[in-house]
């Protein structure tokens, strides 16, 4: 239940963020299934946007932080110069997925997100990594 509280905290600090902002603020969210519009929170996320912000959903189910990297898809979050990089991975890194999406979770799993966090401040944008679901 805590974690539900967690939504409308994020959303104020973003609406203080937009209220400022002379251009719009642009979200980027990349991720698997679970974020995506049609099965995940995406959706529900863009809805709560005042007219100031615009979010780019570029996830895509399936994929893990190893396969979103290798399919080029990171490299179509970072084009977007986004102010904003939502990021949520790891239920498809898990075992058992295959040597193309797996990623242990002690190891390249979080070697990926530091990746995915270094990249995303060298373009100037804002990396939030969203908590996978249990």
């Amino acid at each position: 239940m805590q974690n539900l509280w967690l939504l409308p905290r994020v959303l104020i600090v973003f609406s203080a963020t937009l209220c400022r902002a002379a251009e719009p603020v642009v979200f980027v969210l990349a991720g698997d299934s679970t974020v995506t519009d049609q099965s995940g929170w995406g959706g529900g996320f863009t809805e709560f946007l005042t007219p100031q912000g615009r979010c780019i959903n570029l996830a895509r189910s399936g994929r893990s932080s190893r396969s979103y990297r290798s399919e080029g898809w990171w490299q179509r979050c970072l084009e977007q110069k986004p102010n904003f990089l939502l990021i949520q991975f790891g239920h498809n890194d898990q075992p058992g997925k295959g040597l193309q999406r797996e990623s242990a979770a002690d190891g390249a799993f979080r070697e990926h997100l530091r990746q995915y966090v270094r990249e995303a401040r060298e373009i100037g944008s804002q990396p939030i990594l969203v908590t996978p679901l249990t």
